[in-house]
């Protein structure tokens, strides 16, 4: 399994419930979950340079992930 990989199977539901604005729960040592708005907005970031990889949306009982930069993914997915 891959770290990106390892990173998004961290998100839950109850995770993402639990977050506050403004707060960061690191998912592993490159990737890091972040709850930005006040309006359950989340993205996972690369944790060194804070670049965007997926905003994270939720319908309540799945967890949607929208690329936000295929570059990384790519890179990370190998």
């Amino acid at each position: 399994m891959n770290t990106l990989q390892q990173a998004t199977e961290k998100v839950t539901i109850e995770l993402m419930n639990s977050m506050e604005y403004g707060e960061e729960k690191q998912l592993n040592e490159t990737f890091t979950l972040y709850k930005y708005s006040e309006e359950d907005v989340y993205t996972i970031v690369l944790t060194e340079s804070w670049d965007e990889v997926f905003q994270v949306l939720t319908d309540g009982e799945r967890i949607i992930l929208e690329v936000l930069d295929s570059d990384i993914v790519e890179q990370y997915e190998d």
